[in-house]
């Protein structure tokens, strides 16, 4: 489903998706987060299915939806789309 380097990739892109936080106090409260939801995942708290879909799936489609807009399609949609859902297809 997965490589381990995908993984550190999509974990990567999720932290450069966070704008920069220059507040102690709030990188603080991230850290936090950050170990609630490691302990969540050891603990096995959290399924796989929610583990796929929140760090495999989830960054998969932010990438698509930042190459989608890069490529200028209207509202991440194709052409296509467009025509079928004006049903003129």
């Amino acid at each position: 489903m997965t490589t381990p380097a995908e993984l550190r990739r999509n974990v990567a892109a999720l932290f450069k998706a966070r704008p920069p936080v220059a507040d102690p106090r709030v990188v603080d409260v991230l850290i936090y987060k950050g170990r609630e939801e490691l302990e969540s995942i050891v603990l096995q708290h959290k399924q796989r299915h929610h583990l796929v879909g929140e760090y495999v799936l989830g960054p998969r489609a932010m990438r698509k939806a930042s190459r989608v807009a890069a490529e200028g399609v209207a509202g991440g949609r194709s052409a296509f789309l467009d025509a079928f859902l004006k049903n003129t297809a």
